[in-house]
Formats: C-alpha cells, structure tokens, sequence
C-alpha cells in the first residue's frame, strides 16, 4: 500500500499545480480582456474628444466671417484678411463698407441713417458742406460716385468710438470731372442708439 502513496500524492500534487495554473492562466486573460477594454474605451474617449475639437474648430472657422462683405458691388477692400479681425472691428468695417456703397448707390434713405445730423464735408477743393448739401449734390447727380476702394484698413475700436484709417480711391464724376482720387485719411465712427454712424467735422 505504501508503494501506491507516493504517485499517488505526485498525481494530486499535479492536479493541484494544474488547476492554479489554469486559475492563473484564466486571471491573466481576464486581466487581459479587462486592459483591452480599458485600452478600447479610452480610445473611443480620445477619438470623441478629437472629433469634438475638429467640429469645434470646423464651427470657429465658419463664424471667421460675420458679414458678408461679397454683397458689395462697388466697393473692394485691399490689403487685409477680414476674418482676422475681431468681429467689433468687421462690424465697424462692414459699416465703413457700406456707407460707401450707398454712396456709390445714392441711396438717400441709408446715406442719411449713417451720417450724423451735426456733420460737415470738406472736398478736395477746400468746398464745406453740411450733411443736407452734401446728401443733396449725391441724389441730383452733381456728385456722381462709381466706386470706392479701402486699401490697407486699420481699424480702432475705443468703446463707443471707432475709426478706419486707410487709403481711398474714389472715381466719381465730381460737378463734371471725372477721374480718381486716392487719399489717405481716417474715417470715424460713433456707436449711438446701438448704431455705427459716420462722424465728419
């Protein structure tokens, strides 16, 4: 009988040595499956946060633009990438934009929704108008402008004050000349009742 004993304790030792390495080995996978699941889902978590950014940054890129600048048939702003600007400077320069085409446009009802009442106008003769003569000479045709060209616009906002300093190029039929006139100067500006008006004095 004692013969028996011995393998038959080396079978159980066995048996037992097979059984924890089959629990260990099924731990390990376990183990495994667990950092494989954890691998997957902080993939899944990185890969919705980068799709998160991309639309994101596919939202910034699309709101660059606040207003639409292309409506303008007259007017060609030079020498800047507007959706650099802040949008306070774009609305400024969308004002600026289109004070001129109304210009260009004669459109009287827009012309006098821009220009403050207490304005004047100096022509390159030295002529001073007030808004009335100025806004007058525009509808009967005396001063006729084709187009306007704002090259290399720099605009400063300071609360409720803006201006535009640039170089413009009116062509204009002006009291029978005809010709254009660059000119380097600033245009400024005057937030009241919620609304850009241009200022001259």
């Amino acid at each position: 009988m004692r013969k028996n004993i011995v393998p038959i304790l080396a079978l159980c030792t066995c048996l037992i040595a097979g059984c924890g390495a089959q629990q260990k080995k099924d731990t390990d996978t376990t183990t495994y499956e667990s950092s494989e699941e954890q691998k997957a889902e902080q993939g899944q978590s990185e890969e919705t946060r980068t799709n998160e950014q991309t639309s994101e940054s596919k939202k910034e890129s699309q709101t660059e633009m606040i207003y639409d600048f292309n409506q303008f048939q007259n007017v060609v702003i030079e020498g800047i990438d507007i959706s650099s600007l802040e949008e306070k400077q774009q609305e400024v320069l969308y004002q600026y934009a289109r004070y001129s085409e109304a210009m260009t446009d004669a459109d009287m009802e827009v012309l006098d929704e821009m220009i403050t009442e207490e304005s004047n106008f100096t022509h390159m003769s030295g002529r001073t108008q007030t808004k009335q003569e100025y806004m007058a000479d525009i509808e009967d045709g005396s001063l006729n402008y084709i187009t306007v060209e704002i090259q290399n616009p720099q605009v400063v906002i300071d609360g409720d004050k803006a201006s535009v300093n640039c170089t413009t190029v009116l062509t204009a039929n002006a009291y029978g000349a005809r010709g254009s006139w660059p000119f380097r100067g600033t245009r400024s500006f005057e937030k009241r009742d919620g609304k850009w008006k241009v200022v001259n004095r």
